[in-house]
C-alpha cells in the first residue's frame, strides 16, 4: 500500500501498489485549484483508492461542466483544515470508475518517481511558457 494525505494529517489515503497513469493537466480549473502552471496527476481506479480518515472530515467542491476544460462536471475532494486538495471525481465518461489523485499527496516519493508521466491534457489551454514534454502523448 502507498500512503498519502493532506498537509495537516486529517485526511488520510493509501492506494494499492500498482503502475498508474501520471499525466499534466493544464485547464483553468486546475492552474486555479493548484495556484500553478498544471496539475499532476494520477488516474487511480476506485478499487484502488482507500481512505482511511473518515468520510465527512473531506470537504467537496463541485465544479459545474461550463468551467471544465471536459466540459463535464467534476469534484474536487479536499481537507476544510489545511486546504490540501486531494483528489477529483471526475463525472466525464472517458474517466468513469477513476479517482484523479494530486500526485503531490502522496507520501512515497520513490514509489512516484516509477510513474511514468504519460500525458499532458488540455495542452492548448496552458501557458506557452511552461513547453511540451517531449515524447509524451498530447491529449
Amino acid at each position: 500500500m502507498v500512503p498519502g494525505g493532506c498537509l495537516c494529517g486529517k485526511i488520510k489515503y493509501e492506494l494499492n501498489d500498482g503502475d498508474y497513469t501520471a499525466g499534466l493537466c493544464h485547464c483553468s480549473i486546475c492552474r486555479i485549484n493548484t495556484g500553478s502552471a498544471f496539475s499532476t496527476n494520477l488516474f487511480v481506479p476506485v478499487s484502488s483508492f482507500h481512505l482511511l480518515s473518515a468520510p465527512e472530515t473531506v470537504s467537496r467542491f463541485e465544479i459545474d461542466g461550463t468551467r471544465t476544460g471536459s466540459g463535464f462536471p467534476s469534484v474536487m475532494c479536499f481537507c476544510s483544515s489545511c486546504g490540501t486538495t486531494l483528489w477529483a471525481e471526475p463525472q466525464n465518461p472517458e474517466y468513469a470508475g477513476m479517482e484523479i489523485i494530486k500526485a503531490g499527496t502522496v507520501a512515497d516519493r520513490a514509489w512516484l518517481e516509477k510513474q511514468a508521466l504519460k500525458v499532458e491534457l488540455f495542452k492548448e489551454d496552458g501557458l506557452a511558457w511552461v513547453g511540451d514534454l517531449v515524447g509524451k502523448e498530447k491529449a
